[in-house]
C-alpha cells in the first residue's frame, strides 16, 4: 500500500473562545433599488400608485414620474409653464373610476389629462393659497374627498366644490367602510362623517383598549372589510367599524412591532406591511402574530433603499414597492424564503468554496474559516481561521465532508481534520509519511464512500484515505493533467472528473471516457449520475448528457445556449427528489428536466443574486433544500416552492416617434396614421417587469410580409420609408423567465398615401388610361380599317380593286364548286373613253367614271360584287346563277343606268359599254385569273360584233 505524507490537523479550540454565533431570519427580503442614477428626479419619495393600464406612477419631492419598468423614469413632469403642474413636490396619487389621475402636491390639488398630457388646478373656493394634499379618494356618491392641511374638501363628480370641514385638521387618511361611514385620520385624533349629509358620528367609548382618539397622531390607514387599521405615533390600532370599537393595539412595547412611530400601512393576505419612521419595515402576520423586520444595510445591495420609510404599497402583481427619503425599492414576498447567509450575515468570508449537509447542520469553508448554520434553529457559527498552534490556518477550504463529530476538510494545505466534540483534546498531529512527495498538496474535491475518502487533488492525483484506520491507499499520479474537480463512485471503478476531460479509474488503472469527443479537453465543473445517467457539467460548452451502453458511456444529449441554457458556462450541479437537475451558471439558476430537458429558467426568484457561483459548490440534501455557493456567500432554498413563472407581464406600447415628434400617452388605441411626409418612426414597447425588465427579451414581425417572429435587440423598433398601404406590426414579449408569451401586441400602421395617390385617384388614373387605351385600340383599328380600305379599293371610284377582285372570285368559285352553283364574270369597258378624255379632259372621264360606278351600284344586287379592273375597266361578279335570264336582267339594267344623263360644262356626255361573260361552274378546272381573261376575251368580241354583251365560247 502506497503512504502519502500529510498533515492530519485536529481542530479541537475551545467554541467558546473561537467560535461566533449569529441568529438569521428565517426569511430575507430581497430588493431592487432604484435611485437618481436609475432616472428618479428626487430621492426623497412621497407616494405610488400603479393605474389600470399596469404602469407605476412616483411622486417625489423633485416632480412625478410615470415608470415602466423597462425605460428607467423616462417619463418626467415637473412644475412649469407647458403642463400647468404648479409644484414639483407631489405629496398623493389617486386614479378615481373613471381612470382619471389625481396628483396632490404642496401647492394644491390637479388632474391630470392623458391625451394632452397636460395637468388642471382644482380650486379650493376662497383658500389661498391651495393647501397641501395629503390624500384623495372617492366615495360611493363619486364624491371626491380631499384631505388637506386645512382640513377636507369635497367635491362633486362636476369637480364642485359641495362641503369642507375640519379646518384645523391635517387629514392624513381618508377611507369609506362598509357601514357607509367615511373615517378621517388626522394628526389631532379619528372623525367620522355620514358622507350623505356631513353628519359626525361618535366613536363608542367601550373599547378594549384605553385609548383616546382624539389624542392620536394618525399617519395612514386602510379598511379590510369591517376592519379599520390605523398608522399612528403610538403604534398600529385596529377599529371594528361596524361596532365603531377600538379592539386592539400592536405596539413595540408588545414586540409586536420594531417601533411604534408608524408613517404607512399596508395589507396583503394575512400580513399587515409597516413603514416607519426611520427604523424600516416590518411584516406582522395577524393571524400567528409571527413579527419580521427589514431595514436598510448601506453594504448590502438588495435590502430597502433607506430606513425613513413615506410609503408601502402593493400593486395589482403582489410586489412589494417601499418608497424612502433616499429612494424606491421593489421586491416579491414570495422570495423571502430564499436565503443568503454572505459577508453580512458574518460568515469567514464571502467567498465560499465548498458546502456539504450532516443532518440539520450544513457546513461550508470559505477563504478565512469554516461556517456551520443550524437549520432548526437559524444559528450560523463561524470558525475563523487563527496563527495560534493547533488551530485552523488561513487557508481555502475547497472541500468538506462532516461526520457524526469531525468535519474532514480539503485545503490548500492538504487533509485536515476538524474535531466538533467538545470532549476531544486539540490536537495538531503530524503523521509523516514521505512516499510520492503527496504531502501537503493542495486538495480541491473530498467524497465519503463507505468508510473512506476520496481525494481529488489539484496535481491531478487522486487517493483514497481510510477513516478508521486513517491510512492512505491506492494513490495515482497523474490521472489528469489539470486538477480533479470530482469523484463519483460508480459501481467497482471511481468516475474522475478534471480540469481536461473525464476518467474511469479501476484497479489503478485509468482510462479517459469519450476520448475522441468534444467531452475529451472540457474542464468539468462537476458531475451528477442519476440512475444510468450521467450529466457532466463544463466550464464553456454547456452540460453533456451520457447513458451507459454495454458499460460505455455515450453522449445522448449535449445541452447547450441553442437548446435553452441561458449560458454556456456551467459552474454546479445538483438534483431534486423529483429527478430535475438543478444548475448553476455565472449567476443564473435554472432546473432542467431528467427526461426531455426541458430548461425552466428562475431569473424571477433571484432577480437580486449578483453572485458568481463556484465550481461544484452544491449540494443536495434529502428534503430537497438547494444549496449552492459562490463568491457573494451561500444561497440556501426548498426546491418545491420554486416554481416556473406563469405570469407574463403585462406588454404596452409606451411610446411612439415619428419623425421628430414623441407621443409619451398612446393609451389604448393602437391605430396610428403615418403622413406621405413622414418617413420615419419608431415604436417603444414595455412589459412591465418591475424585478428584473434586462431579462426580458423582445421580437416582432410586420404584416403582411414578414411571417417570421425576428429578434429585437432592445424594446424599440424602427422602421422607415414603408410603402404606402396598411401594415400591422405584431411584438411579443417573455417574462423574465425567457419564455415567450403566446399573447401579442397587434399596433396598426396605415401610412398614408398623397392625395395624388389614394385610391380614388388610383382609379381616376385607371379610368384615364383605359380612356386613352380604348382611343388607342379605336385609333388604330380605323387606321388599320382605313389602310385596308385603300389597300383594296380604287382611289377614284371607290370600287374594289383588282387585287379585292380576285381574292372574292377565289371565294366564289370555291362556294360554287361546294354548292354545284355557276358564277358569272361581266368584263365591260366604256366605248369611245379615250375620245372622252382626249376631247373633254381627263377630269372629265375621271368624273364619268365615278358616275358608271355610281349607276351600277345602284341597279345590281347586295350581294353582287362590283370592282373596277383598270382604267375604263370594270368587271361584275354574279354568283348563284340558275338561269340565263338571271345574267340579262342584270345586263338590262346596267344597260338602263348607262342611260342616265351626264352632264359637263352644260353638255350632255353619252356613253356605252361593251360586255363580255364568262361562266364558271363547278366542274370546270380554271383559275380566277382565266376566268377574267375569258370574260376579257369575249368583251372584246362584243366590240367586234357591236352587240351588248357577248359569251365566252371555247372557241374564241
Amino acid at each position: 500500500m502506497i503512504r502519502l505524507l500529510l498533515f492530519l490537523i485536529l481542530l479541537v479550540a475551545t467554541f467558546s473562545v473561537f467560535a461566533v454565533s449569529t441568529t438569521i431570519d428565517d426569511e430575507q427580503l430581497h430588493f431592487r433599488r432604484l435611485s437618481a442614477v436609475d432616472g428618479l428626479p428626487s430621492v426623497y419619495i412621497n407616494t405610488i400608485l400603479q393605474r389600470h393600464d399596469g404602469l407605476m406612477w412616483i411622486g417625489t419631492k423633485g416632480g412625478l414620474s410615470k415608470f415602466d419598468g423597462q425605460n428607467m423614469f423616462n417619463y418626467h413632469y415637473h412644475a412649469n409653464n407647458t403642463n400647468s403642474l404648479g409644484s414639483d413636490d407631489v405629496l398623493s396619487l389617486y386614479e378615481d373610476h373613471q381612470h382619471q389621475l389625481w396628483v396632490g402636491t404642496s401647492k394644491g390639488l390637479y388632474l391630470f389629462n392623458d391625451a394632452s398630457d397636460e395637468f388642471s388646478a382644482i380650486t379650493f373656493g376662497h383658500i389661498h393659497p391651495s393647501p397641501l394634499i395629503f390624500t384623495i379618494t372617492q366615495d360611493a356618491q363619486n364624491n371626491y374627498w380631499v384631505g388637506t392641511n386645512k382640513g377636507v374638501f369635497v367635491f362633486d363628480s362636476q369637480r364642485t366644490l359641495i362641503w369642507q370641514g375640519l379646518t384645523d385638521k391635517a387629514i392624513k387618511f381618508i377611507g369609506q367602510s362598509s357601514t357607509d361611514k367615511v373615517w378621517l385620520g388626522t394628526k389631532q385624533g379619528l372623525w367620522l362623517i355620514n358622507p350623505l349629509d356631513f353628519s359626525f358620528t361618535s366613536l363608542s367609548t367601550n373599547n378594549a383598549i384605553a385609548l383616546d382618539v382624539a389624542e392620536l397622531q394618525i399617519y395612514d390607514g386602510l379598511i379590510d372589510n369591517t376592519l379599520l387599521w390605523l398608522a399612528t405615533k403610538e403604534g398600529v390600532i385596529k377599529i371594528d367599524t361596524t361596532k365603531l370599537t377600538i379592539i386592539a393595539q400592536l405596539s413595540s412595547e408588545q414586540g409586536a412591532l420594531s417601533s411604534n412611530n408608524i408613517w404607512s400601512i399596508a395589507k396583503h393576505g394575512d400580513d399587515l406591511w409597516l413603514g416607519y419612521f426611520y427604523d424600516g419595515i416590518s411584516r406582522f402576520n395577524t393571524q400567528t402574530g409571527k413579527s419580521t423586520h427589514s431595514v436598510y444595510h448601506p453594504q448590502i445591495n438588495d435590502t430597502i433603499s433607506h430606513n425613513n420609510v413615506s410609503k408601502v404599497y402593493f400593486d395589482r402583481t403582489g410586489l412589494l414597492w417601499v418608497a424612502t427619503t433616499n429612494g424606491l425599492s421593489v421586491t416579491n414576498p414570495k422570495n423571502s424564503v430564499i436565503r443568503q447567509l454572505g459577508e453580512y450575515q458574518n460568515v469567514t468570508n464571502k467567498h465560499v468554496w465548498s458546502v456539504a449537509r450532516h443532518n440539520e447542520k450544513i457546513w461550508f469553508g470559505s477563504e478565512d474559516g469554516l461556517n456551520k448554520f443550524d437549520l432548526n434553529t437559524n444559528k450560523l457559527t463561524t470558525f475563523p481561521s487563527s496563527q495560534q498552534q493547533g488551530q485552523l490556518p488561513r487557508t481555502i477550504i475547497w472541500s468538506v465532508v462532516p461526520e457524526q463529530n469531525n468535519v474532514w476538510l480539503g485545503t490548500n494545505q492538504g487533509l485536515m481534520q476538524f474535531v466538533t466534540a467538545d470532549s476531544q483534546s486539540n490536537l495538531f498531529e503530524n503523521k509523516a509519511l514521505t512516499e510520492n512527495n503527496i504531502a501537503n498538496q493542495s486538495i480541491y474535491t473530498l467524497k465519503h464512500f463507505n468508510n473512506e475518502l476520496l481525494i481529488g487533488y489539484y496535481n491531478g492525483a487522486i487517493a483514497k484515505f481510510n477513516l478508521a484506520s486513517q491510512e492512505f491507499s491506492d494513490t495515482i499520479l497523474h490521472v489528469s493533467e489539470g486538477y480533479i474537480t470530482n469523484l463519483i463512485h460508480d459501481q467497482d471503478h471511481l468516475l474522475v472528473a478534471s480540469q481536461y476531460g473525464l476518467y474511469r479509474v479501476k484497479n489503478g488503472l485509468t482510462e479517459q471516457i469519450l476520448p475522441n469527443s468534444r467531452l475529451a479537453n472540457s474542464h468539468i465543473t462537476a458531475l451528477r449520475l442519476l440512475d444510468n445517467q450521467l450529466w457532466v457539467a463544463t466550464l464553456s460548452d454547456g452540460l453533456f448528457v451520457l447513458n451507459r451502453q454495454d458499460q460505455q458511456w455515450q453522449v445522448s444529449k449535449h445541452l447547450t445556449v441553442d437548446s435553452g441554457l441561458p449560458e454556456n458556462t456551467v459552474k454546479s450541479i445538483s438534483s431534486d427528489l423529483q429527478g430535475n437537475i438543478w444548475a448553476v451558471g455565472r449567476n443564473a439558476v435554472y432546473k432542467i428536466a431528467q427526461h426531455g430537458f426541458k430548461v425552466t429558467l428562475f431569473t424571477s426568484q433571484f432577480y437580486w443574486l449578483n453572485m458568481e457561483f463556484h465550481d461544484n459548490a452544491t449540494i443536495t440534501t434529502p428534503d430537497n433544500l438547494q444549496i449552492f455557493a459562490g463568491n457573494e456567500g451561500l444561497v440556501l432554498f426548498p426546491a418545491k416552492i420554486i416554481n416556473r413563472q406563469t405570469r407574463f407581464p403585462k406588454l404596452i406600447l409606451s411610446s411612439v416617434q415619428i419623425m421628430n415628434k414623441k407621443f409619451n400617452n398612446v393609451g389604448s388605441d393602437h391605430h396610428i396614421i403615418i403622413k406621405p411626409d413622414e418617413h420615419f418612426y419608431s415604436f417603444n414597447v414595455s412589459a412591465l417587469e418591475y424585478l428584473s425588465p434586462e431579462s426580458i427579451k423582445y421580437q416582432y414581425k410586420l404584416t403582411p410580409g414578414q411571417t417570421v417572429w425576428q429578434p429585437l435587440n432592445s424594446s424599440k423598433i424602427t422602421l422607415s420609408n414603408l410603402p404606402y398601404g396598411q401594415y400591422q406590426l405584431h411584438i411579443r414579449a417573455t417574462n423574465s423567465d425567457r419564455v415567450f408569451n403566446d399573447h401579442e401586441l397587434a399596433i396598426n400602421l396605415n401610412v398614408v398615401p398623397p392625395i395624388w395617390w389614394t385610391p380614388v385617384a388610383k382609379v381616376l388614373y385607371l379610368l384615364a388610361i383605359l380612356i386613352l387605351v380604348i382611343k388607342f385600340i379605336l385609333f388604330h383599328k380605323g387606321r388599320l380599317k382605313r389602310m385596308t380600305y385603300k389597300a383594296r379599293h380604287d382611289a377614284l371610284t371607290g370600287l374594289p380593286n383588282r387585287d379585292y377582285l380576285l381574292n372574292q372570285l377565289k371565294k366564289k368559285m370555291l362556294h360554287a364548286i361546294n354548292e354545284q352553283q355557276t358564277i358569272a364574270i361581266l368584263f365591260f369597258d366604256l366605248n369611245e373613253f379615250k375620245m372622252i378624255n382626249d376631247k373633254y379632259g381627263h377630269d372629265v372621264g375621271d368624273n364619268l367614271l365615278k358616275h358608271v360606278a355610281q349607276q351600277v351600284n345602284k341597279c345590281i344586287r347586295e350581294k353582287d360584287f362590283f370592282a373596277r379592273q383598270s382604267g375604263d375597266e370594270f368587271i361584275l361578279l354574279l354568283d348563284n346563277i340558275h338561269q340565263p335570264s338571271d345574267i340579262s336582267n342584270t345586263i338590262k339594267r346596267i344597260k338602263s343606268a348607262f342611260q342616265e344623263t351626264f352632264v359637263h360644262n352644260n353638255t350632255v356626255i353619252n356613253f356605252d359599254s361593251s360586255i363580255g361573260i364568262s361562266l364558271f361552274e363547278g366542274d370546270k378546272k380554271v383559275s380566277a385569273e382565266e376566268l377574267i381573261k375569258q370574260a376579257d376575251r369575249a368583251m372584246y368580241q362584243c366590240k367586234k360584233h357591236n352587240t351588248s354583251y357577248h359569251y365566252f365560247t371555247a372557241e374564241q
